[in-house]
Formats: structure tokens, C-alpha cells, sequence
């Protein structure tokens, strides 16, 4: 078996929306397996990371995230959004919690049981532009509380530190020394 770079495979293909399907046809055709491929993007639906910042820029690249996964495998022939049991409709659950209580809160409250995964991206973009404030659980807004300010000991600790590791470099080689240390 050769070994390819993929990325060389479609260097010279312009990114941008027109040409997706057309590079994911070059690589299917060079590297085959897209059965493979296909389970890899589900795992990848399925291990995304948590929204980290209930903010609009939070939310979006996770829900950029999830449509990159979506998108592909669209191009394998695989419609997320289509056929009897969808693969949006399997994974909603779990997509779900990957956004914050507030937010499936507010999307059981306008639309219900729904379980229309597209329809929820759009609502948790729509949603993340209308919010002034960022979310918080309740775990987040401690730990932000807890780690505000260091203490008056660790500011002094972290300062002795610092003043110690100088004090050594002048001792060993003189001023010199503590201006060769990126050299």
C-alpha cells in the first residue's frame, strides 16, 4: 500500500463550498473505504467536545463542527437528514447535551419533542446571536468565582521563585548568562 498525503491529493482545489463534494470524490476515489470513512465521522459526531463557552462564538464552532461531520457525510452518500431512522435523528439525544441546560431548555420550550438536529443547529445559532451574556452552568460560574485573584502568598511565592532562578543565573555566569538564555 502507497502512502499519500491527502492534503497534497487536493492542493490545488480552491476551498470553498463548490469544490467540497468534488475533493471528497478525489480522496473516496484514491483512498476508497468510505463505509470506514462514514463510521469515522459518526464517532466524530458522537466524541465532539463539549461546548466550552456558552457564548456566540462557543456555540458556533461547536455547531461548525457538527455540520463539517454532517456535510461529509452528505458527500459519502450517506444523508444525515433522510430515509427512515436518520443518522441527525439517532445521535439527537446525545448531540443535545453537548450544549448547555439553558439551551435545551429553551428549545424544549419552543418546539417540544422535536427531534430535528438541522432545525436545532439553526436554533442554537439564532439563539447564541440574540444572547448579550455568555451562559454558565453552575460549575463554571464557581470555578470562575474560586479562580478569580491569586492570593497575596502566591503572588509573593510565584515573585520568590522568580527572584531565586534569577539570583542562581547571576551567580553561575554573571549578567551575561540571563541574556544568552534564548540564544
Amino acid at each position: 500500500m502507497q502512502d499519500w498525503n491527502c492534503a497534497q491529493d487536493i492542493a490545488g482545489i480552491p476551498l470553498t463550498a463548490a469544490n467540497y463534494t468534488h475533493a471528497v470524490e478525489i480522496l473516496k476515489t484514491l483512498f476508497g473505504w468510505p463505509k470506514l470513512v462514514a463510521r469515522e465521522h459518526i464517532s466524530a459526531l458522537w466524541k465532539a467536545p463539549a461546548c466550552r463557552e456558552m457564548t456566540m462564538q462557543g456555540i458556533q464552532i461547536l455547531v461548525d463542527e457538527l455540520m463539517k461531520h454532517l456535510r461529509c457525510l452528505k458527500a459519502l452518500d450517506k444523508e444525515p437528514y433522510t430515509g427512515h431512522f436518520p443518522v441527525s435523528e439517532a445521535l439527537m439525544p446525545m448531540l443535545r447535551e453537548k450544549f448547555s441546560p439553558a439551551l435545551q431548555s429553551a428549545w424544549d420550550l419552543k418546539v417540544g419533542s422535536d427531534d430535528d438536529f438541522k432545525k436545532f443547529l439553526q436554533f442554537a445559532q439564532r439563539h447564541a446571536q440574540r444572547s448579550p451574556r455568555p451562559w454558565k452552568t453552575a460549575s463554571e460560574s464557581l470555578r470562575r468565582e474560586s479562580n478569580t485573584e491569586p492570593s497575596r502568598r502566591n503572588r509573593l511565592t510565584s515573585n520568590g521563585i522568580t527572584a531565586a532562578v534569577l539570583r542562581r543565573l547571576l551567580r553561575q555566569g554573571g549578567r551575561r548568562s540571563i541574556w544568552n538564555i534564548n540564544n
